[in-house]
Formats: C-alpha cells, structure tokens, sequence
C-alpha cells in the first residue's frame, strides 16, 4: 500500500525535533576551576563539530525522506525510513565519542557528562525508533515525538555557546 504524502512529511517533524535538541536544556554550568583557555578552545571546537554532524544528520534524514517515491510501498519507505534513523543514531554516537575524547575543562564538566548522557540517550530512542520501522511498525511514525519523549540536555555555559556557534540556532 502506497504510503500518503502527509505520512511521508513526518521525517521532517522527526529532523525538527532533533534540531530542537540543540537548544534544549536547563542550567548552566559555573563551577569554577582552574581551566586553561587553550582546554576550553579545544573543547569549543570539538562541540562545534560535533553540532555541525549533528545538523548535517537531520539533513540526511530529510533527505532520505524526500527521496522516497510517492508510490512506495509501506514496506519500502519504513526501510528506507529506519536506514536513514539509524545512520543519524550512528552520526550521534560518532559524534559523542569524539566529544567524549576530549578532556572538559573544569567550567564545562557538568554540561558535558549530561550532554553525552542525553544524546546517549537519543541515539538509543532513534535506534528503537528505526528497529520499529524495520519491523513494519507504520504508526511510528505517527508516534514519533512520544517514541522520543523528552529529551533532556543541558545548555553549555556562556562563554561555550560563543564559541561553538553551530550549536546556535
């Protein structure tokens, strides 16, 4: 059964609740240590590139969505549907690894292990999201925003957001 344009959009609510992501958070993080500004540009840089994967995978998944012919069958665009989920899980994982790798300087700790624990834990809903898919499930895509819950990471301080200005936005 060929599936509807308006189910095939639903990716996009997907790629703009990932966007969301971004901005999402609580509070910041001050604690003050002793932090050089050579540890913090580092680690700017490495949440700057980490933001930009992150953007170019909601890319990724829009366009896989956008790519699925209007007379595909259910079958085919849920396949195609959980490669492209999975490819954006695997983009986050990336992503958090290398982030991971870099050593937080003391100001930024705190935003840190809770932004690996909640992207962590989007990588794991999408991964869900996209074995559902696989299996066939159609209304998850229906369900999307519910299968993501809420997703909690915290805002970096200040001075972070200045300088890791993809994550802006």
């Amino acid at each position: 059964m060929p599936l509807t344009h308006r189910t095939l959009t639903l990716p996009a609510a997907l790629a703009a609740v990932a966007l969301a992501v971004a901005g999402c958070g609580g509070s910041d993080s001050s604690s003050k240590g002793a932090s050089t500004s050579a540890a913090k540009d580092d680690y700017a840089r490495a949440l700057n590139s980490f933001c930009t994967s992150f953007k170019q995978g909601v890319a990724g998944v829009q366009t896989a969505a956008s790519r699925i012919p209007r007379n595909a069958t259910a079958k085919q665009a849920l396949g195609t549907f959980a490669t492209a989920i999975d490819d954006y899980a695997t983009t986050i994982r990336t992503g958090v690894s290398k982030l991971d790798g870099v050593t937080a300087p003391d100001e930024y700790k705190s935003f840190d292990s809770g932004a690996v624990k909640g992207f962590e834990d989007v990588a794991t809903r999408l991964e869900t999201v996209a074995s559902k898919a696989r299996k066939g499930d159609t209304k998850v895509l229906k369900r999307i925003n519910s299968e993501l819950g809420t997703i909690s990471v915290p805002n970096p301080p200040k001075d972070l957001q200045q300088k890791a200005t993809a994550c802006n936005g």
